[in-house]
């Protein structure tokens, strides 16, 4: 699942994002100043991905743009987490 949809919860715009070990994240899809990762898109089988990296040193200085969880921002987001 990738692309965008919205939050069941509050109804925000969200947009699903890969993880690097294959998680789908829900992603508010504006950058935020304090976001704690950098997503990149990508078109694999006819299909916009969105893959996330943790955000680490090697963009400090950059003018990457930084993301949040959606779970960072939803008001609900404790009903939707999954245990780990």
């Amino acid at each position: 699942m990738s692309g965008s949809s919205t939050c069941r919860s509050c109804n925000r715009p969200i947009v699903w994002a890969v993880s690097n070990n294959g998680k789908n994240i829900p992603m508010d899809p504006e950058p935020v100043a304090n976001g704690t990762h950098i997503m990149a898109s990508s078109t694999r089988d006819g299909r916009i991905h969105f893959d996330i990296d943790a955000y680490n040193e090697q963009f400090h200085g950059t003018d990457a743009k930084r993301y949040r969880s959606h779970f960072a921002s939803c008001p609900d987001a404790a009903k939707f987490r999954r245990p780990r």
